[in-house]
């Protein structure tokens, strides 16, 4: 992620795009309907209330007393979420930080902008550049020849989820070597 793209800019970015960019639908032909379209993009709405929800659960549950000042907007549940953990130990730290790439990595490929994503990020089993995004499985495809020449000849796939856990690793390994 470059310097000032973060979860909570792309948060920001999709709520704007949710909010200007209606459910545009199939171009093909079909009868037409009796009944109006949602005035809304109603998958990237569930997106939106699920990784909102999914922070503050998570905040919740690691520190109860969070519950007390909960974000009023959307875009601070990042925010709030790392100002209620910043005093966690052990684990906590990482996996709010595994949460947030997801997160970014989830924002702006459903924003339609992959390649900005999953471009920078290395495959994790041939530690190489290369990495693509096939919507049609939800996983990012390593195309390295010899990285599916070690693996039997198939290429290697990584869900976000993966891919944010080895960034937030290597991140922390970085930090921790600097000190």
């Amino acid at each position: 992620m470059e310097h000032g793209d973060s979860a909570e800019a792309r948060l920001r970015t999709l709520t704007t795009y949710f909010r200007e960019h209606p459910e545009a639908g199939r171009p093909e032909r079909r009868a037409t309907s009796t009944t109006p379209k949602a005035p809304l993009n109603l998958p990237v709405l569930s997106h939106i209330q699920d990784s909102v929800a999914e922070v503050i659960a998570f905040t919740e549950a690691a520190n109860p007393e969070a519950r007390k000042t909960r974000p009023a907007t959307l875009e601070g549940v990042y925010g709030w979420c790392r100002e209620h953990l910043s005093y966690a130990d052990g684990t906590v730290p990482l996996v709010v930080r595994t949460l947030e790439i997801r997160h970014y990595l989830e924002h702006t490929i459903l924003a339609g902008d992959a390649t900005t994503a999953i471009r920078p990020i290395w495959c994790p089993a041939c530690e190489t550049p290369g990495l693509l995004w096939r919507s049609s499985i939800h996983r990012a495809v390593c195309i390295n020849r010899h990285c599916a020449r070690r693996n039997d000849g198939i290429h290697r796939t990584w869900t976000t989820e993966q891919l944010a856990r080895r960034e937030a690793i290597f991140e922390t390994t970085l930090r921790e070597c600097a000190t």
